[in-house]
C-alpha cells in the first residue's frame, strides 16, 4: 500500500519542481492542493477495486471450502450408511434364519404332541426344566461374582445379589414343581 501511494505522489508531483522555481507560491499551493485530492482519488479507486477484487476471490474461495466440505459429509455420511445398510441386513438375515428355526422346532414339536410320542411332556414341566436351567446359570453367576469380589478383582453387591435372587428363584420355582405333581 505505501508503494501504491508512492508511486500516486511521485506521478502527481513530477511538475511541482518547476513550479516552486518559478517563485509562484500560490500557483504551487494550488498545485499542490489539486494534486493531493487527485492522489488520493486515485489511491482510494485503486484500494476500492482492490477490495472489490479481494472479495470476489475471497466469496470464490469460501464457496470452494463449502462445496468441498459438503463433498466429504455427504462422503462420510454414505460411507456410514452403507455399513449400518451392511449390519441392518446381516442381522435380518440372522433374525430370519432364528425365525425359521423356531418355526421348525414349533412344528416338530406340534407333531410329537399329536403322536402321542411327547404325551409324557407338560408344558409345565417344561417350564419348570427351563426355570431350572436358568436358576442354575443364576447361581453359577452369583457364585463367580462373590469369588470376584472375595478376590478383590473387582465384582459388585448389585449384580450379586441380582444374580442369587434369580438362580434362587428358579431353582425354588422347579423344586415347588416338582414336589406339586
Amino acid at each position: 500500500m505505501d508503494e501504491l501511494i508512492r508511486q500516486e505522489v511521485l506521478a502527481a508531483f513530477s511538475g511541482l519542481e518547476e513550479t516552486l522555481a518559478d517563485g509562484d507560491d500560490d500557483q504551487a499551493i494550488s498545485l499542490i492542493q489539486s494534486q493531493g485530492k487527485t492522489v488520493l482519488a486515485n489511491v482510494l479507486a485503486r484500494l476500492e477495486d482492490e477490495g472489490q477484487l479481494l472479495s470476489s476471490q475471497l466469496s470464490t474461495r469460501i464457496e470452494e471450502l463449502a462445496e468441498d466440505q459438503t463433498s466429504q459429509l455427504l462422503a462420510k455420511y454414505e460411507e456410514r450408511l452403507g455399513k449400518l445398510q451392511a449390519a441392518n441386513q446381516q442381522a435380518r438375515s440372522e433374525l430370519r434364519s432364528e425365525l425359521d428355526n423356531l418355526q421348525s422346532l414349533s412344528k416338530e414339536y406340534d407333531e410329537l404332541m399329536a403322536s402321542g410320542i411327547g404325551a409324557g411332556f407338560s408344558r409345565q414341566g417344561f417350564v419348570a426344566g427351563a426355570a431350572f436351567l436358568v436358576g442354575l446359570s443364576g447361581v453359577g453367576a452369583a457364585l463367580n461374582e462373590a469369588l470376584r469380589m472375595g478376590l478383590g478383582a473387582g465384582g459388585d453387591l448389585p449384580t450379586l445379589g441380582a444374580n442369587a435372587v434369580l438362580g434362587l428363584a428358579g431353582v425354588g420355582y422347579y423344586l415347588r414343581t416338582k414336589q406339586g405333581k
